[in-house]
């Protein structure tokens, strides 16, 4: 399956962690701005012809593009985004850390990532907390026939 992975404050993680050979892997820091895996993601998928792919990003990238899963429904794009939540504009906050600022316009509350963004019969998401329930719904996508799933990985900053 292939791989896109944002520019957020997660894509450290992708880079390190993810070694496998794939038969995409696609980083995308055009613009050097977040927010762009998931419409990217839909394209590519398109290209794809049907395979899944899968996307990893931050809660505010994610959040910038949420009206897209519609787009991805429509198409019938078999997406599973896994979406860092670290309640943050991870890498400003950390800057505003660094630099003793006060660091509350860099938060962002947790959205209810359980709730289908899209048409229900065809966007569905999971609220993931811990590595049993990641695997739960990962495996659920697997199952189903949707075409796209979320699921976010709690922490903080």
């Amino acid at each position: 399956m292939g791989v896109i992975h944002g520019t957020s404050h997660c894509s450290g993680i992708t880079t390190i962690f993810m070694k496998k050979p794939r038969p995409l892997t696609w980083a995308i820091n055009a613009f050097g701005c977040i927010g762009q895996a998931v419409p990217t993601a839909i394209g590519a998928a398109v290209a794809l012809d049907g395979a899944p792919l899968a996307v990893v990003d931050g809660d505010a990238s994610t959040m910038m593009y949420l009206a897209e899963l519609d787009t991805a429904a429509r198409l019938g794009v078999k997406l599973l985004i896994a979406v860092f939540n670290d309640e943050a504009l991870g890498a400003e906050y950390q800057k505003f850390v660094a630099k003793g600022m006060e660091t509350r316009p860099t938060t962002i509350p947790t959205p209810t990532w359980a709730r289908s963004p899209g048409p229900a019969a065809a966007v569905v998401g999971w609220s993931a907390r811990s590595t049993r329930s990641k695997w739960a719904s990962t495996s659920s996508w697997l199952e189903t026939g949707r075409c796209c799933s979320i699921f976010g990985s709690h922490g903080t900053s």
